[in-house]
């Protein structure tokens, strides 16, 4: 072996050369022993660099390390720092580095805190020395009357019961300031519209849930709809809707293949109008009614399918012209049927088709047939193919 360098006898971190290894792939590998007495084999370029300096023991004995440091923390327990008097720590006595203690407040109340801001004094109570959180139960602000802080808490927010009766949660600082001084009863924006009526439309109450200012009203055609009331007011809204030529009643009028049963619900989305319809196939379904009146949509879809037509080239083995057999079928087309029996025969029939694909021929009675013609699930001697009519109708004649 040449340019070999003996370690033997040297010592790198823990770990001391005893005798070469083995050489893998370029890479050179002496045996080690660590201080821990674990022999190992490591990488020479790695223990050399200083990239490795023990058999592991020293990953290991910094972590009980820190185990141990963290549980020899400083005991505060019956300390007293500002209106916090120290517990216990925490059941999560570290996060993120940070040491939290439980604390009892003056107050009563218990909470864990930064142990840090607490000795260095940046922390000192609760949260009670706060005068958000001062208590202002059955106090009176202008119309509103505290009740209790917002549950679940939010932030500064209190619930208030107005001279209304409305119960509301508004912001302390600015109910005590003045700025906020009814739950909204004295904006004008909030006056009460309880059963006027403009154009077509009765106020009935409040939407709920409040939806800035809009009011539930009901229509003269019966429909209960939510509006702005500033818009009902100035006459820009007259009615639910049914006013527009787009919500004309077209129920059981027919366009094409589709008969409108009611408008969809919702009627609107986007601003296009949508009806229920029903199809001459049976199927039920929601369209636009400016399409379905335009003749651009005439019916569920069937109809383009119907339409389609697809080339077939039917591989029987039991007949002498298969290679020259070629159907082209589409929905509603008739086409022959011939069974077997033990390699022959037995009868011919004619269906109706029901749906073409380019992967299976659906017939009207429910039965499928695959692109090449045979029965789908059918094996051995009594297979059933598709035949073309005239076969079929000679095969009948026969019969």
């Amino acid at each position: 072996m040449t340019n070999f360098k003996d370690y033997s006898g040297q010592k790198f971190g823990r770990l001391e050369c005893l005798s070469f290894s083995a050489r893998v792939e370029a890479n050179t590998y002496w045996t080690c022993r660590c201080d821990c007495g674990q022999l190992v084999e490591v990488r020479i370029r790695y223990l050399v660099k200083g990239a490795i300096s023990s058999c592991g023991c020293l990953k290991q004995q910094r972590k009980t390390t820190r185990k141990t440091r963290i549980t020899k923390l400083k005991n505060f327990a019956g300390q007293r720092f500002g209106r916090l008097e120290c517990i216990e720590p925490s059941e999560l006595a570290r996060v993120n580095g940070c040491t939290y203690w439980k604390c009892k407040c003056d107050c009563g109340n218990i909470v864990d805190k930064h142990i840090g801001n607490v000795v260095s004094g940046r922390i000192k109570s609760c949260g009670c020395l706060k005068s958000s959180f001062k208590d202002y139960i059955g106090q009176k602000f202008g119309h509103l009357e505290c009740i209790s802080p917002s549950k679940p808490a939010k932030g500064n927010y209190w619930k208030f019961k107005c001279d209304c009766g409305n119960i509301v949660d508004k912001n302390i600082k600015n109910v005590v300031a003045g700025r906020i001084k009814s739950c909204g009863c004295l904006n004008p924006s909030f006056k009460d519209y309880s059963g006027q009526k403009f154009g077509h439309l009765e106020c009935i109450s409040p939407s709920k849930p409040a939806k800035g200012n809009y009011w539930r009203c009901k229509c003269d055609c019966g429909n209960i709809v939510d509006k702005n009331i500033g818009n009902v007011v100035a006459g820009r809204i007259k009615s639910c809707g049914c006013l527009n030529p787009s919500f004309k009643d077209y129920s059981g009028q027919k366009f094409g293949h589709l008969e409108c049963i009611s408008p969809s619900e919702p009627a609107r989305v986007n601003g296009i109008t949508y009806w229920k319809c029903k199809c001459d196939c049976g199927k039920i379904a929601d369209f636009p009614i400016r399409s379905i009146r335009s003749g651009s949509i005439k019916s569920c879809g069937c109809l383009t399918q119907n339409s389609k037509s697809i080339i077939y080239y039917i591989k029987n083995p039991r007949l002498e012209n298969q290679e020259s057999l070629v159907l082209e079928l589409k929905a509603k087309d008739e086409v022959g049927v011939l069974f077997y029996d033990n390699s022959n025969v037995s009868k011919a029939e004619i269906h109706v088709v029901s749906k073409v694909t380019l992967a299976f021929i659906l017939l009207e009675n429910g039965e499928k047939y695959n692109a090449k013609g045979k029965k789908i699930r059918a094996f051995g001697d009594n297979a059933t193919y598709l035949c073309s009519i005239e076969t079929a109708e000679r095969l009948i004649s026969l019969q």
